[in-house]
């Protein structure tokens, strides 16, 4: 009994999932401007000068005909900034790139499978992208200036060009408060260091040895600051940097909870350097339901896809090893699945799949 609904069920993936016809190039679509929707919100807190903010877009048809195969959204965005008594936007540069997980790698994992993922949208299905910024980074990616340098009213146009021109645009408003307090203490710091500024607004970018001092001030002085988080990340991979991996580990945890622009990117090293796997489950669960359209996340996730796909190549060379032994005909059967199932093709047709329902989904509910 356990053979036959195992067999049956492997046989009905296999009829739904595989073809013998070879995957073709994408020939994406450029739609009309007017169906699609784009919508820009803050995600998280809103930063104070020094600090990153973290916004989501969302790309929605409001049409009433599935559009696509589309650009993936991810691929297709940027960002300008009005700083306060400025009269135009300039471009926030490079702010998904120079500090992703996998800088100066060239294709990353998010997009080789968006390369021959087909994403389409039925009306009213919506895929999601949030990312963060703080600072234009130099070419050295060492240097670098706030994006938020004061306080004031600032003005953040996203834009995509997933349609035909005139691309989607949408501006929102960020009010930069005036530090105040512990605040202020840790603003004037780095007002006077730019190292410093740099150290807590890269999320990727390891400090200096001899930034650690300045940086045990900020947490241990100004533990209730705002700026204490992106103190404790950068203080954590200093920490990790050095090979005290435990010290890092104990202010990521610190950190983890904390609704700052680089939640995701804690999550994420919290996750890497835990071995204890349920809670490393558990991290991977919150980014799922919480952050999954983060950009750094969306970096981890195809291997994560791709290992769920060579699960069932296990599952079917166990059945077919199982005690007792299926009957022949059963046996070559699988056999002929676990064959095309571990066809490079055919991986990379499912894991478009996965991709592609992971990437259409609502934004997560506050």
């Amino acid at each position: 009994m356990y053979i036959k609904a195992r067999l049956s069920f492997f046989l009905a993936f296999a009829a739904s999932t595989y073809s013998a016809a070879q995957l073709k190039p994408i020939v994406h679509e450029l739609p009309n401007s007017h169906e699609l929707e784009l919508t820009v919100v803050n995600v998280g807190t809103s930063p104070l000068p020094f600090q990153a903010l973290r916004v989501r877009l969302g790309l929605k048809n409001t049409s009433k005909n599935k559009l696509g195969p589309l650009w993936a959204l991810d691929e297709s965005f940027g960002a300008m900034i009005k700083t306060p008594g400025s009269e135009s936007f300039r471009a926030a540069h490079d702010y998904h790139q120079r500090h992703s997980i996998f800088v100066g790698s060239g294709t990353t994992p998010r997009q080789r499978t968006n390369s021959y993922t087909e994403l389409e949208l039925r009306p009213n299905d919506e895929t999601l992208v949030s990312f963060a910024f703080g600072a234009d980074w130099g070419d050295d990616r060492k240097t670098s200036r706030p994006l938020f340098d004061q306080p004031g009213e600032y003005q953040v146009k996203c834009y995509s060009s997933v349609v035909q021109t005139p691309w989607l645009e949408k501006v929102i408003k960020v009010q930069v408060q005036e530090p105040k307090g512990a605040d202020r203490v840790v603003h004037d710091m780095l007002a006077a260091d730019n190292a410093l500024a740099c150290a807590l607004m890269s999320p990727q970018l390891i400090p200096a040895k001899d930034l650690i001092d300045k940086l045990t001030q900020i947490v241990e002085k100004h533990g209730k600051s705002s700026y204490a988080d992106y103190a404790r990340f950068a203080l954590a991979r200093a920490y990790f940097g050095g090979n005290e991996v435990n010290k890092g580990i104990s202010l990521l945890q610190a950190t983890a909870l904390s609704p700052f622009a680089y939640q995701p990117n804690v999550l994420i090293a919290l996750r890497i350097r835990l071995r204890d796997e349920n809670e490393s489950k558990k991290i991977a669960d919150w980014l799922n339901r919480e952050h999954f359209d983060a950009i750094e996340w969306l970096e981890v996730v195809p291997s994560a896809v791709r290992e769920r796909v060579r699960e069932r190549s296990r599952d079917l060379r166990a059945l077919i090893n199982s005690e007792p032994p299926p009957p022949d005909d059963v046996r070559k059967v699988l056999s002929r699945q676990l064959f095309d199932n571990e066809s490079e093709e055919n991986i990379t047709r499912l894991c478009a799949e996965e991709w592609r329902a992971f990437r259409i989904r609502p934004a997560p509910k506050k």
